[in-house]
């Protein structure tokens, strides 16, 4: 019969587990590697979320584009550089500007983090502060325009209105052609 100490198990199913020590060191290198990944982590989804919101204006100008020609009428989509929203809105028959509803064509503000940079129109005029307004005509055209948009690390996006035929494009960095005199 085997003989034992006090304070000492012989048993193996008593022997299972951690200490309290191995517990703490687990935990601490844990915490410092979640800390090295974390901030990492969040740039993904920081841009994750501006490709995200370029994509859904450049749906709205698509839907603007589509809505314009559908209807017969003059769609304008404001820009607001200073509060990051953008809207359509159509004249009514009476003159009176109207904003648009629908998935794409209602009111929306950027995410918290992201903004407008500037916005090129006609190959010209570059802008990053007020309001700027794109009219689509009845046939769905516009100028063109190249809006650049940026997140808080500085990460750009780009969404490019081609004129006459309204298409839309989205590129994942600062997307700039010359500018035309």
């Amino acid at each position: 019969m085997p003989m034992s100490r006090a304070g000492t198990s012989t048993d193996p199913a008593r022997n299972r587990g951690f200490t309290l020590i191995e517990l703490t060191m687990v935990l601490a290198i844990l915490v410092i590697v979640f800390g090295l990944v974390a901030p990492r982590f969040s740039g993904i989804l920081g841009s994750a979320e501006l490709g995200s919101s370029a994509r859904i204006l450049a749906g709205t100008a698509r839907a603007i584009h589509n809505e314009a020609a559908r209807r017969g009428h003059e769609i304008v989509l404001h820009l607001n550089l200073d509060r990051n929203e953008y809207w359509a809105t159509i004249k009514t028959d009476e003159g009176i500007d109207k904003e648009v509803g629908g998935m794409f064509l209602k009111r929306r503000q950027l995410p918290e983090g992201i903004k407008f940079k500037d916005i090129v129109l006609h190959g010209k005029y570059v802008t990053n502060q007020g309001e700027v307004s794109l009219v689509y005509s009845p046939m769905g055209r516009v100028g063109r325009t190249i809006i650049h948009m940026e997140d808080r690390s500085g990460k750009s996006f780009t969404v490019r209105i081609k004129p006459y035929n309204g298409q839309v494009e989205v590129y994942n960095y600062y997307f700039d052609e010359p500018l035309y005199s």
